[in-house]
Parts: structure tokens; C-alpha cells; sequence
């Protein structure tokens, strides 16, 4: 009996061990957020030709058909503040039993929408690359839905 509960827990251990010290090796941390020359993670600020009430409603949609690649939970927008220079969304994006929070920032600028985003983990010290995924995800169909590329 002992030797079984002994396989059982190394099976068990050895996994999640691994686990954890994979992500904390590759993925140190578990935010990722878009900057003007791409950041630490490579997720540049898009800058775009429409202005900054299409692209909100245009996101608005977007946000509220998407789902996670990976573990296909649908995303909620839970707040969403305008005034005349700034929309911000907020957004629940579930990831099995956790979820992630996604703040979309739309703002006009000399002439060019511009959007960032930042999401982060609730919980856990690694992400897996999940986070940066969710911006990229959401960026690539927002490039998508506004006519293709972006401003330089």
C-alpha cells in the first residue's frame, strides 16, 4: 500500500513541479500590457485611422463575441467608462477555474486613435503567456475589423 501511494504521489508531484518551474522560468510573471515600442513582451500600441467612437463601438462588439483561444470561455465586459478624450473597458476573460482582467484604453490623438491594453492575472505568480495572448487576440481582430493595418 505504501509503494502505491508512493507512485501515486510522485505521478502526481512530479508534474506539477514541473509545472511550476517551467512557468516561472519562461513566463516570470503574469501582466502583460502594450506600449509604443512593444514593451518586454512585444505588444505594440496600436495607432489607428478611425476615430475614437468608431473603434469603441467596433471594440465594444469585438468584446463581447470573443472567447479565449485556448479555453473558449466567453469575456464580459463588467465596466466601461467615455467622456470626450477616453474610453475604457473593462473586461472578465475567463482561463479554466481563474479569470483575467483586460483593461482597453481607446484615445484620440493628433489626428489617430490610439489603443493599449493591459491585462493581468488575479491570482498566481506565471501566466503561461496567457495575458499577452488575450491582447494580442483582441489587437489582431480590432486590426482586422477597422480596415487592416495601423498607423505608423
Amino acid at each position: 500500500m505504501k509503494k502505491v501511494l508512493i507512485g501515486l504521489l510522485i505521478v502526481v508531484l512530479v508534474p506539477v513541479v514541473a509545472l511550476v518551474v517551467i512557468g516561472r522560468v519562461f513566463f516570470p510573471d503574469n501582466i502583460a500590457e502594450s506600449a509604443p515600442d512593444g514593451g518586454e513582451k512585444g505588444i505594440r500600441t496600436l495607432y489607428l485611422k478611425e476615430d475614437r467612437e468608431r473603434v469603441a463601438d467596433i471594440s465594444r462588439r469585438i468584446l463581447k463575441e470573443m472567447r479565449t483561444e485556448v479555453w473558449g470561455g466567453e469575456w464580459r465586459i463588467v465596466s466601461e467608462e467615455s467622456n470626450e478624450k477616453v474610453t475604457r473597458f473593462r473586461v472578465e476573460v475567463p482561463v479554466v477555474f481563474f479569470t483575467d482582467d483586460l483593461v482597453v484604453t481607446i484615445r484620440e490623438d493628433e489626428g489617430k486613435t490610439i489603443v493599449d491594453a493591459r491585462s493581468s492575472s488575479r491570482v498566481g505568480k506565471s501566466d503561461f503567456g496567457e495575458n499577452a495572448r488575450h491582447i494580442r487576440q483582441y489587437f489582431a481582430l480590432l486590426e482586422s475589423a477597422t480596415g487592416g493595418r495601423p498607423m505608423k
